[in-house]
């Protein structure tokens, strides 16, 4: 059964470093999210291989919905992300 088939939410126990805890915490909480929906986007991230999905699969969802965002109407596409990438390091 895939996650998608899943339409309930199931209780998952993790032993973690309590450090590691309380540092997956605050980054969810500084990119809105909770620590459950951190890990579930982590192990879809897994269903799907890298190279399977191209590489735009290995990003991070912060940095997908930013490279989604669209440039002004008079600034070429691949310009734009030449651009980013230059600006932000390769994606």
């Amino acid at each position: 059964m895939n996650s998608a088939e899943s339409p309930r939410p199931v209780k998952l126990t993790l032993k973690l470093n309590s450090g590691l805890i309380e540092e997956a915490k605050e980054y969810a909480r500084l990119h809105g999210t909770s620590l459950s929906r951190l890990v579930a986007a982590y192990f879809a991230s897994l269903a799907v291989p890298a190279e399977a999905a191209g590489w735009e699969a290995s990003l991070s969802p912060e940095v997908r919905r930013f490279m989604e965002r669209t440039p002004a109407p008079n600034v070429d596409a691949d310009e734009y992300r030449a651009h980013l990438s230059r600006k932000h390091g390769p994606f």
